[in-house]
């Protein structure tokens, strides 16, 4: 019997144009549901974790379920989030972080 976890799945991976950083959009699925996030890590690969901290240093947005639906960048130091605003499927952030280790993080309703 297979102990029960939680998966990641990315769904699109940029690098930065300068190459520092990879923006990660993904979906976690969860004991009893999923959610979609977006993380940022340095492109070397190294993910810093904080003491006592519940969410990742590298994650800078998270939805309740559904709504993050792409990720660009606009520049080396700035990340566009867009998320549905729209439906009855809108984005509903549990958290969205503006800055991460010196990269702006902008949000855009769809």
């Amino acid at each position: 019997m297979q102990a029960l976890r939680m998966t990641n799945e990315d769904i699109r991976e940029l690098r930065s144009p300068d190459g520092k950083y990879v923006a990660t959009l993904a979906y976690r699925d969860g004991l009893t549901e999923g959610f979609y996030y977006v993380s940022l890590s340095p492109a070397k690969g190294w993910h810093h974790l904080q003491a006592n901290d519940p969410i990742p240093d590298d994650e800078v947005a998270e939805v309740a379920a559904e709504g993050l639906e792409k990720i660009a960048w606009a520049g080396s130091g700035k990340l566009i989030v867009t998320y549905d605003a729209t439906s009855s499927e809108k984005a509903e952030f549990a958290f969205k972080k503006t800055v991460w280790h010196g990269v702006r993080i902008v949000y855009r309703g769809d």
